[in-house]
Formats: structure tokens, C-alpha cells, sequence
């Protein structure tokens, strides 16, 4: 072989390490957003497996398969483009996401914002969700490019609760029909999620300001929001019981209750207590996990 010629096994080395590559900085993107955005829709998945049982061990696997491709996507089209129009603030919040620390371009996350969101509608379709991937990327269109960011109403309540619906109505239809019936949890679940979110925005108060979002601490100040989001929080166990655990058998029903509403004020509790921006995150990881353990609630009862 003469001087300088590439030989195969470089070639395909080459082709190894670009996917590789790929899946590292999607795990970079969109890592920190598991708890929120993949976990909670498998968590689901297992209450609509429970719903249409019997089904195959095969059925089963394959619905956890396409559950686990699709929010992947789900995650990957969110977190681009806000990181994309974010990158100053994440040079405070979140200095080792990939575009502040150098690992990739803003041109180059285009390319891939673009990409995904081709794959993503591609899923959808394939899948049979696609007016819930069409809703998804809508909201994050007018999340990341409308403005919607920029005021608590909008960031939090109208865009947290649109995009739970398509989460949530999505992981149902990815598995099985979606009734009107089985159509109530979703909405009472987006419901919560879209006005406790105000929870997260008390972390993040100093880029919020360097880039003049208006989150609810910075609106109104930040000791009568906390009292807001204290108030949402210690009402919360009557929306999970009345309308996510309504007809479950009552030992259920009040066991989740307990549960639920006892998380709930734990929340709170921190909310009041523990006022700076390290603890302010350790309160939103914990409620990223009442999240969770609602839709637990809604597997038991399923």
C-alpha cells in the first residue's frame, strides 16, 4: 500500500466516533432535563401498559422501546434551541452545557436543531402521535423564538401545561387509544405541572435578570412569589385527589394521597426556608421527583 492512502479500518473508526460523538453531546443537551422530560413519560407508560393489560412480553418491550426513542427527540427539540438563544445565560446558570463551554457552535446546533426536528416529526408519524409532536414543537417554537420564555404566565402555566398534554397524551397513544376518560389524568396532571413550575424560576433569578426575563420573583419580587408558590403547593393534594386519583379503590386513593400531599409540603417547606439559589435547585430536583410520584400514583390506581 503506498505512502499516505487512508486504510478501511480508519474509514471506520471515523464513522464509529461521529454517532458516538452525537450521542454524547445529546446527553450534554438534554441531560440535565431527564428527570422532567424522559423519566416521566416511561413512569406513564407503565400506568397505560397496566391499563391495556393483558398484552405480550414482546408488546411490552417494544412500547418501552418507542416510548424511550421518541421523548429522546422529545427532550433533544426543546433543548437546542433554548440553549441556542440561552447561551449567555447559561454562562452563569449552566456553564457546562455544551455551547458555553466550546463544544459546539451555535451554527452547529442549528444543524442539529433542524435534523431533529425532521427525525421527530418523522416519529410522530411513524408512531401515530403526530398531532401531539406537531403541539410540541409548536410550543417550543413560540417558547424559544415567540417569547414565551421571557414572562412567568406564559413560560410556566401556558407552556409547561401545553407541553405536559403532549407528553403525557402521547406516551398514552404510544401504547394505546386515548379516551375522554383516560383523557382527564393527562389534563389534570398538565394542569399542576403548568402552575408548579413556578417553582424552578427561584434558581435561576440572576441570569433571569441579565437577559430581562420576567419570571414571578423578579415580576412581583421574590418573597411574595415564594408565598404564591407556597399557597399552590400546600393546595395541590386536593387537585391529586379529586381529579388524578378520583374513583381509585379507597385504601389507594388515600394511601397516594398521604403520599403526594405529604411531598407536597415538603416542597413548601423549603420553599419558605431555604432562600438561596444552590438550595433553590435542590428544591426543584426534589420536586422534579413529586412530579414523578404523581404519575406513580396514576400506575397504582391505573
Amino acid at each position: 500500500m503506498q505512502a499516505g492512502t487512508s486504510t478501511p479500518s480508519w474509514h471506520l473508526g471515523a464513522l464509529w466516533r461521529l454517532p458516538l460523538r452525537e450521542l454524547h453531546l445529546s446527553w450534554r443537551f438534554t441531560g440535565r432535563d431527564v428527570r422532567t422530560n424522559i423519566i416521566p413519560p416511561l413512569i406513564f407508560t407503565l400506568a397505560v401498559l397496566r391499563h391495556a393489560w393483558p398484552i405480550t412480553l414482546t408488546e411490552c418491550a417494544w412500547a418501552l422501546l418507542r416510548v424511550l426513542v421518541y421523548f429522546w427527540f422529545y427532550s433533544y427539540t426543546f433543548c437546542l434551541p433554548s440553549q441556542i438563544v440561552g447561551v449567555e445565560e447559561d454562562r452563569i446558570n449552566k456553564p457546562e452545557r455544551p455551547l458555553p463551554a466550546g463544544l459546539v457552535s451555535v451554527r452547529g446546533a442549528y444543524y442539529r436543531y433542524f435534523a431533529a426536528l425532521l427525525i421527530y416529526a418523522g416519529l410522530g408519524l411513524c408512531f401515530g402521535v403526530l398531532k401531539w409532536t406537531l403541539l410540541w414543537e409548536a410550543v417550543t417554537v413560540l417558547y424559544v423564538f415567540g417569547g414565551f420564555h421571557r414572562h412567568w404566565f406564559t413560560k410556566n402555566v401556558v407552556s409547561m401545561t401545553l407541553g405536559t398534554v403532549a407528553q403525557l397524551a402521547a406516551a398514552w397513544e404510544l401504547v394505546a387509544p386515548l379516551t375522554a376518560t383516560t383523557f382527564t389524568p393527562v389534563l389534570t396532571v398538565a394542569f399542576m405541572a403548568g402552575v408548579t413550575a413556578l417553582v424552578q424560576d427561584f434558581r435561576d433569578v440572576a441570569g433571569d435578570r441579565l437577559i430581562g426575563r420576567r419570571t414571578m420573583p423578579i415580576a412581583i419580587g421574590e418573597l411574595p412569589a415564594r408565598w404564591v408558590v407556597i399557597g399552590i403547593f400546600l393546595l395541590s393534594p386536593l387537585a391529586t385527589y379529586y381529579g388524578l386519583l378520583a374513583g381509585e379503590r379507597p385504601l389507594v386513593r388515600i394511601g397516594c394521597a398521604v403520599v403526594l400531599a405529604a411531598h407536597a409540603y415538603l416542597i413548601a417547606a423549603r420553599v419558605a426556608i431555604f432562600r438561596s439559589a444552590v438550595e433553590d435547585h435542590k428544591t426543584y430536583i426534589i420536586y422534579s421527583y413529586w412530579y414523578c410520584a404523581i404519575l406513580v400514583a396514576r400506575v397504582i390506581g391505573a
